[in-house]
């Protein structure tokens, strides 16, 4: 992130690997599918956007989707790394706005566990949810979780455990050299 808890938007945002349990009470009927989950070694920024419930109060946007570099749920104490997830969106899914949100544990100086924006889910696109540790008071361990919520109903939900780099050391070699952090 450039300030703060930043996070990414990559389009629309979002994604997972829970979806709400009974299809009639799913505000997409059915319409959102999680193709992907894990790290990204490094992301290209491409803009800002306002995110007043996030830490720094943005977001990161970045332009065009470059896929995660390792498929994991374990995921390094490392600057620079970014994880999160990613969702298609039915054609004939109706068009929603949603929030994406983060829970992790307690984060800057006031102590957040919490972080949430709003994502587009339009029907045919795909979204994705990614956070990037930039700052050293990011680097957190605990359990994070990434969910899409859509009319007071979460659509997904992915979690992820933070560890130290040595007990993620599969991907911190994948990412062993991120670029770095302007």
């Amino acid at each position: 992130m450039l300030r703060s808890a930043r996070t990414f938007v990559l389009g629309l945002a979002a994604a997972s690997m829970t979806c709400a349990a009974d299809p009639a009470d799913d505000p997409l009927a059915e319409g959102a599918v999680v193709i992907a989950h894990g790290v990204i070694c490094e992301v290209a920024i491409s803009d800002t956007m306002a995110a007043p419930e996030t830490e720094s109060g943005v977001v990161n946007v970045i332009d065009g989707w470059q896929g995660f570099d390792v498929t994991t749920t374990r995921v390094p104490l490392q600057r620079g790394i970014s994880f999160g997830l990613r969702v298609n969106v039915a054609k004939d899914a109706p068009a929603l706005v949603g929030r994406a949100v983060v829970r992790h544990p307690p984060l800057g100086d006031a102590g957040i566990t919490m972080q949430s924006w709003s994502v587009a889910l339009e029907p045919g696109g795909a979204a994705a949810s990614v956070y990037t540790f930039e700052f050293p008071y990011e680097l957190v361990a605990g359990l994070w979780t990434f969910e899409i919520v859509a009319k007071g109903q979460v659509l997904v939900s992915q979690s992820f455990a933070v560890v130290p780099v040595d007990q993620a050391q599969d991907v911190a070699r994948v990412c062993a050299a991120p670029t770095p952090l302007s």
